[in-house]
């Protein structure tokens, strides 16, 4: 998934580490001959990468950042429940990092992520939803979920 370049820091080993949009961190080393990146080791040249995007693996494969804190008490949905708007705000699209907890049923959620394929989530199991994609959600009767928003201080 594409992700914005925010700005750069370097890590313990002295790498440099670009901070994408989604809280993630993707190394830009610069190792010739196997990696040529000369541009990471001066200002000018990470400056001139600013809001360039990187393919971010970890939100491929929904990892939630390191260091969210849930922004709320978690949002009780039913089948009996309409979706609030605001959180229909929330899911179209997706504005901040999300855990979604089926507790009682199955649900049936598209977001995007995975060519559009409907994933169904059934009780006991859970999805991270990711910034920047829509979801629709379909809840069977007698569905129950939970859903988490996190955020950075």
């Amino acid at each position: 998934m594409l992700r914005s370049i925010t700005g750069f820091h370097l890590d313990d080993e002295n790498h440099w580490v670009a901070k994408l949009e989604c809280f993630h961190g993707q190394h830009q080393r610069h190792n010739p001959p196997l990696i040529s990146r000369p541009w990471v080791v001066t200002d000018d040249g990470r400056n001139a990468r600013l809001g360039t995007s990187l393919n971010c693996l970890r939100c491929d494969r929904r990892e939630m950042p390191q260091g969210l804190l849930p922004d709320q008490a978690p949002i009780e949905i039913n089948a009996d429940t309409l979706l609030a708007d605001a959180l229909q705000d929330r899911l179209d699209p997706v504005m901040q990092w999300g855990l979604l907890r089926v507790t009682c049923g199955n649900l049936n959620l598209v977001d995007g992520l995975d060519d559009n394929q409907t994933l169904t989530i059934t009780a006991g199991e859970e999805l991270v939803l990711i910034p920047g994609l829509s979801v629709r959600l379909e809840l069977e009767p007698a569905t129950e979920l939970l859903v988490d928003f996190f955020s950075r201080e």
